[in-house]
């Protein structure tokens, strides 16, 4: 018998990012929101830092720039370039 993988039981980041984007194109941000956050589970790099943008505007979450600074951090570390210039520019520093 073959182990399922944890992608498997937690499902497809890429689907999940889809679904998220499907939804704000529709404005169901709250229901985007919660594909975003499954997504960002996964390590889904845009789903990180599109959280961020989304807790940086309040756009279907309580604006909280610390929240959003948390996920640029985040997605910078998974290599999300446009992350980078959100820290920097939201913290005046570089974070490496």
């Amino acid at each position: 018998m073959v182990k399922s993988s944890k992608r498997n039981k937690r499902g497809d980041p890429q689907k999940q990012y889809q679904k998220a984007v499907k939804a704000f194109d529709a404005q169901r941000y709250i229901e985007a929101i919660l594909w975003l956050k499954r997504a960002a589970e996964l390590k889904h790099p845009e789903a990180i830092y599109q959280l961020g943008c989304c807790y940086e505007k309040g756009i279907g979450v309580v604006q909280d720039e610390f929240i959003a600074i948390n996920y640029y951090i985040r997605a910078q570390k998974l290599g999300h370039a446009e992350a980078k210039e959100r820290v920097a520019r939201l913290t005046g520093r570089e974070i490496k």
